[in-house]
């Protein structure tokens, strides 16, 4: 059945037209914002995106807040161990999620490096993937990570 209704999403509206500009990840310290100007014809979006990544060494984790222009979408503190994440899209009516995936993670004691990209799905079917970037967190010393 999904299938299904993934096959008349991407017939009927369009999806063939998921733009992806913009992108890049910018980091100072222990803080990194990852971009991307985002059109999912879909999910009636045409906005920036952005990811704003903070190094948290009291919870081995990272601080997420995920920005849709001005609306914040996601302010929660992930794990390093697992730090994917995935949540509902109000303004669609919570027919849509968008999950917060990271790739490529190396972490060691002086820093944390990763890239970052952006699930979108609507009634469980996948309408667009999104990567916004690669990080480089330098971790300060004295702030190293410890692990629980």
């Amino acid at each position: 059945m999904k299938l299904i209704v993934g096959i008349l999403l991407f017939c009927i509206l369009g999806l063939n037209s998921i733009l992806a500009q913009e992108s890049g990840c910018f980091c100072k310290a222990d803080t990194c914002g990852c971009c991307e100007h985002i059109v999912l014809k879909v999910l009636g979006i045409n906005d920036s995106v952005c990811l704003d990544i903070t190094y948290i060494p009291s919870e081995v984790g990272l601080s997420l807040t995920l920005w849709l222009d001005k609306l914040v979408l996601l302010n929660e503190t992930v794990s390093l161990e697992d730090p994917d994440i995935c949540l509902p899209i109000p303004v669609i009516d919570n027919l849509a999620d968008v999950c917060v995936k990271f790739y490529n993670m190396n972490i060691t004691e002086t820093q944390v490096k990763g890239c970052v990209e952006l699930e979108f799905t609507l009634i469980d079917v996948d309408v667009g993937d999104f990567p916004l970037g690669c990080f480089d967190i330098d971790i300060p010393t004295g702030k190293k990570i410890i692990s629980k």
